[in-house]
């Protein structure tokens, strides 16, 4: 399944008509048995236990992992970027 991308299961999965919190849960699964740490896209990124808070543009994310709050944000948190922590 490592070959697939979060794009690609939720358009299958709206051809097949499910409905978004079925989404959900594939996606969890996916990006868990993947070892990615959520999804991000240009302008937000979330974490597994709390995905797709976002009302509509979830197809444009990518799975990531957490990282720490870049200087010119603010928040202090953290984000979910492409490269894991220890490959930078």
């Amino acid at each position: 399944m490592s070959n697939l991308t979060v794009k690609d299961i939720v358009l299958f999965n709206l051809e097949l008509g499910h409905y978004r919190r079925e989404f959900e849960i594939m996606v969890k699964e996916y990006l868990e048995d993947e070892e990615y740490d959520g999804l991000s896209c240009d302008e937000c990124s979330c974490f597994v236990d709390d995905l797709m808070l976002c009302s509509d543009g979830f197809e444009n994310c990518e799975a990531g992992y957490k990282q720490p709050c870049y200087e010119n944000c603010g928040c202090g948190g953290y984000h979910i970027g492409r490269e894991k922590p220890n490959e930078k």
